[in-house]
């Protein structure tokens, strides 16, 4: 019988790690906004940019660069690669080319696809919380998340 999948829960310091991030929409967009917040570079490919990510462009200008354009075989050098695509074929693709070079990967829609899990995050000052149901309940991480933040004082994050 084979074992489910489990991630162990770890904090990485981001600052100046290159994060490539597949996908424009809003799901790309919350993984943007905490690689940044968190002090990374990221670069986003998409054929459709969002409006959230075009906020975060002229939020974060020096540290997010935005290219209009698919996925493309060929993943520049990156310490982290982020698919938040909606296409499943792109996904395994990323998945598959950052297995073969060693890229730790994470697949926002297939958790069997990660190295790594993206928490929902909770920030108050120096606090930092990250919940995660390991890929299983979205809608119960969600909420556990919302109630974290009202109770810890109405932070705001995704």
């Amino acid at each position: 019988m084979e074992q489910a999948q489990t991630f162990f829960p770890i904090f990485i310091n981001l600052d100046q790690k290159h994060c490539i991030l597949y996908g424009g929409g809003n799901i790309a967009c919350r993984r943007a906004e905490g690689l940044l917040r968190f002090g990374a570079k990221v670069t986003v490919y998409a054929p459709r940019i969002g409006a959230g990510i075009c906020r975060l462009k002229e939020e974060y200008p020096q540290t997010l660069l935005v290219e209009q354009a698919p996925y493309r075989p060929g993943i520049p050098e990156a310490d982290f690669v982020f698919s938040c695509t909606d296409d499943a074929r792109t996904d395994r693709s990323v998945y598959e080319e950052c297995k073969a070079r060693g890229i730790p990967v994470n697949i926002a829609s297939d958790q069997q696809l990660c190295d790594f899990l993206f928490p929902a995050l909770a920030v108050q000052e120096e606090l930092v919380v990250g919940i995660s149901s390991g890929g299983k309940n979205h809608k119960k991480v969600r909420q556990f998340s919302q109630k974290l933040r009202e109770w810890m004082g109405g932070c705001k994050w995704k």
